[in-house]
């Protein structure tokens, strides 16, 4: 008969637990079907793997944040361009004026951009306005 390995899961979860309600940072991360919310080590494409080495596609794709997928070679060269400029968001780059470009070309009604860090922040923004 063999051995029952133990979850990394379920004691990940029960520590976890000890300092986060329900065990988790954010209310949506629990699972109730399962239990416990998923202990992730690592992602590629569509596909992520938990801790105790299951595979499963990834239908949230953090919440659409990940539409190109995990581990994107075209994202991960862009972060590793941007770490190695060594620059952090407070500061004005070329790139921001790239991007704030390409928001106005694809939305139309779009006439200028103001880029935010938090949607409480958008919002401060729009009642400005």
């Amino acid at each position: 008969m063999g051995t029952v390995r133990a979850s990394r899961i379920s004691a990940l979860q029960a520590e976890a637990e000890k300092y986060l309600p329900a065990g988790v940072s954010a209310a949506g991360r629990y699972n109730p079907s399962l239990g416990h919310s998923l202990y992730l080590k690592r992602a590629d494409g569509a596909r992520i793997y938990d801790v105790d080495g299951k595979e499963y596609i990834d239908f949230n794709l953090s919440a659409g944040a990940c539409l190109l997928g995990h581990n994107h070679p075209a994202i991960k060269q862009a972060i590793h361009e941007a770490l190695e400029r060594g620059i952090t968001s407070g500061y004005e780059t070329e790139q921001t004026t790239e991007l704030a470009k390409k928001i106005v070309e694809i939305i139309p009604c779009a006439e200028r951009v103001r880029l935010v860090n938090s949607g409480s922040e958008a919002t401060e923004v729009t009642l400005r306005l």
